[in-house]
């Protein structure tokens, strides 16, 4: 989120908030370490990011410094994005003048009633067009009451809502896998699209606990790295919340085609090491 500094207290607030719906910002005093050099890990966080929100209010329209440094290592990042892409979302905080630079963009302002929503409806696009997800737990009765479950080989249920990409398990039942209840358990597998060629590798969470720190191994690559992983669609994902799975889009081709082999290692709560291997195959 680029933002200037005399906006902090709204800034926060969106944090907190945008991480409550399952999205993990990145925001300098939470993600930055004692001793890092912001010079350096602020650039690098905006070339990471797969959206970049930039916050407009009067203070920073007409403030010079960082700020304006950050909007324009933005704008030159988003060059580099496919035409059409959702890449900056300008968000006012506040009745204010968008900047010119700025103001091709659709903008959506913070302050009015439905603004968080259609914030929101924006993330949710550009997560649908990285095929990633913006995981969120939900014990809504309404959807509890759905009798629409699936039963899977550990005796666990769940809906799988593919509209906002998100897992729901109803509120009241019974964990039997100590690992469920008080470890992250991740799991892959290989899901096909919409389209003959188009292919999903799916990482799912199936425990209320929150992976972290997750590094995702193809044929013993980075994931990114891997030939089959279209490169400049999406970034790394190192983290996903209870319930919830994200999906990197694979290029099946006669030079890189499945059997893959898999290695997912991760963190949670629990403070020991987690860890999957598979193969998959078409």
């Amino acid at each position: 989120m680029c933002h200037s500094s005399g906006d902090k207290p709204a800034i926060r607030e969106l944090y907190k908030k945008l991480r409550a719906n399952g999205v993990k910002p990145w925001l300098d005093e939470e993600d930055l370490l004692p001793g890092q050099d912001w010079n350096l890990e602020i650039p690098r966080a905006v070339r990471k990011s797969d959206v970049v929100i930039v916050c407009i209010s009067h203070e920073s329209v007409n403030k010079a410094g960082y700020i304006q440094k950050e909007i324009k290592l933005a704008l030159d990042v988003a060059d580099e994005q496919p035409e059409g892409s959702i890449f900056i979302i300008p968000l006012k905080l506040e009745e204010c003048d968008v900047p010119e630079r700025l103001s091709r963009w659709q903008w959506a302002n913070l302050f009015d009633e439905n603004g968080f929503e259609r914030l929101m409806k924006a993330l949710k696009a550009r997560s649908d067009e990285l095929g990633i997800a913006i995981g969120q737990y939900n014990d809504n009765k309404k959807i509890h009451e759905n009798n629409n479950y699936h039963l899977d080989e550990n005796g666990v249920s769940y809906k799988i809502d593919y509209t906002p990409r998100r897992m729901y398990i109803p509120k009241d039942h019974k964990q039997n896998q100590q690992n469920l209840t008080y470890r992250a358990c991740l799991v892959a597998q290989l899901v096909h699209g919409k389209s003959n060629h188009d292919y999903r590798l799916r990482i799912e969470n199936k425990s209320a606990i929150e992976a972290r720190d997750i590094t995702v191994l193809l044929d013993g690559k980075p994931i990114l790295e891997h030939p089959a992983v279209p490169q400049g669609i999406g970034g790394e994902i190192r983290q996903v919340g209870p319930w919830s799975y994200f999906q990197y889009v694979l290029a099946i081709s006669f030079q890189t085609h499945p059997p893959f082999e898999v290695n997912i290692t991760w963190t949670d709560d629990s403070g020991e090491p987690g860890s999957y291997r598979t193969t998959i195959t078409l």
